[in-house]
Formats: C-alpha cells, structure tokens, sequence
C-alpha cells in the first residue's frame, strides 16, 4: 500500500512510536537483510530517508516482533 508522508502522519508517527519498517517485523531476516517470504523489501526498510511529501510503501505482510 502506498501512502503519502504528510505532516499529520510524521506527527502521529512521532507521538504515537508507530512502527512499520522491515527491521521490526518478524519476517525480517536481519543477516540478509532480506524478506523470509521473499517478498522484495527496498522499499518497506527503514533505512530510506523519507521526508514529508514522499510515497512510503507498508507491506501487505507486516507483523511488528
């Protein structure tokens, strides 16, 4: 699912300590870095940078460990 970064998500993720990324899901392998399911997961990870206004993608599979 794609979902554009605005300021009252970056503001609820904040206050809220939401989680979503691939580094604290349980299918995340963390010596790979890889999906278990083998789903691709450049774009789900944390380590993307993303500011407001930018697409962040969430993982139809996401479990929070």
């Amino acid at each position: 699912m794609r979902y554009i970064r605005t300021r009252d998500f970056l503001e609820e993720q904040e206050r809220f300590a939401l989680q979503y990324t691939c580094e604290v899901c349980v299918h995340f392998d963390v010596r790979s870095r890889l999906c278990a399911h083998g789903y691709p997961n450049g774009e789900h990870r944390g380590d993307q940078g993303l500011a407001e206004g930018d697409a962040l993608v969430f993982c139809k599979d996401f479990e929070l460990v």
